[in-house]
């Protein structure tokens, strides 16, 4: 959910290692734009599928899709680390997801970082 820096990342990895991905975000062209650039699916994010395994927010907003579209039992992560628990962290919860906190993302970018600058 998304299709800014992050979510770009994200993607690329996710599909790098065989993920089957579908970029949403509220603005459908800049969706369309990061798919095109990635090969990958786009849509609104009124558009969530019916069948997923992951749902990342990679959006600033704290809940940018319904809460019945997180899909009960997927694996649902925000990137967003303060606050913990986001609205859809919450909702996600509700629904019985395994969670991704986005403390998890910041604090395994920091220890790369850190092993890139001083442990050559």
């Amino acid at each position: 959910l998304g299709a800014g820096g992050v979510a770009r990342s994200i993607a690329v990895e996710a599909i790098r290692r065989g993920a089957d991905v579908t970029v949403l975000n509220r603005t459908e062209e800049r969706a369309r734009s990061l798919a095109n650039a990635l090969g990958c699916r786009s849509g609104a994010l009124d558009q969530v599928p019916a069948v997923y395994d992951v749902l990342i927010n990679c959006s600033p907003d704290p809940m940018p899709i319904r809460g019945d579209a997180i899909r009960e039992g997927s694996i649902a992560m925000d990137v967003v680390y303060v606050p913990k628990e986001t609205c859809f962290i919450q909702e996600a919860l509700k629904r019985g997801c395994s969670i991704v906190y986005g403390e998890e993302m910041f604090f395994n970018q920091a220890a790369r970082q850190t092993a890139f600058w001083f442990d050559r």
